[in-house]
């Protein structure tokens, strides 16, 4: 088990973790987004009225694109392709925690990542090349109408051989 320590400056985090091996600098714009971090090498991020509309990644060659439809990501573009689909129910909790991209680790990161999507994130599909990912999700909500399990269904399919998975996520509040 390691500790991650987190230090605040203005406009700026540091997270910087007890084995030795992670450190990450984070850049924040006035709105407290993430604009720059360091993790792995160098991104950057970009929004268009408070939406993530563009991530870079040293390295690579092409930007991740992030589409947004009705308050609510409906693509992610790169050398591969994922698709959201949602649900009516609206997302109280406000963070959408599987359609945003890399979190590094860092949980705190989706409220820092421009606005999340409005709306219970219902199915994905991912393709490149020969490779496919269905993705469904399932909820039980809580009387106030806060998910307290996430069920994911997976469906991979890799040249021609098809793998499925079940994840169950557990949320409890405090």
């Amino acid at each position: 088990m390691y500790v991650k320590n987190f230090y605040y400056g203005t406009n700026t985090i540091i997270v910087d973790c007890d084995d030795g091996w992670e450190k990450d600098t984070m850049q924040l714009d006035n709105n407290g987004y993430v604009i720059s971090n360091c993790h792995n090498g160098y991104c950057t991020f970009t929004y268009k009225n408070g939406y993530l509309k563009e991530e870079k990644i040293a390295g690579i060659g092409y930007p991740i694109i992030y589409s947004w439809h009705n308050e609510n990501m409906v693509q992610k573009t790169s050398d591969y392709k994922i698709n959201y689909e949602y649900s009516n129910r609206e997302d109280l909790l406000n963070i959408n925690i599987f359609a945003y991209p890399d979190n590094y680790g860092y949980p705190f990161l989706l409220k820092l990542k421009g606005f999340s999507s409005k709306n219970c994130l219902a199915k994905t599909y991912a393709t490149e090349n020969s490779y496919s990912c269905i993705t469904t999700y399932d909820y039980i909500f809580d009387k106030d109408g806060y998910p307290n399990q996430i069920i994911l269904k997976c469906e991979e399919g890799v040249d021609n051989h098809t793998y499925s998975y079940t994840f169950k996520y557990i949320l409890t509040y405090y």
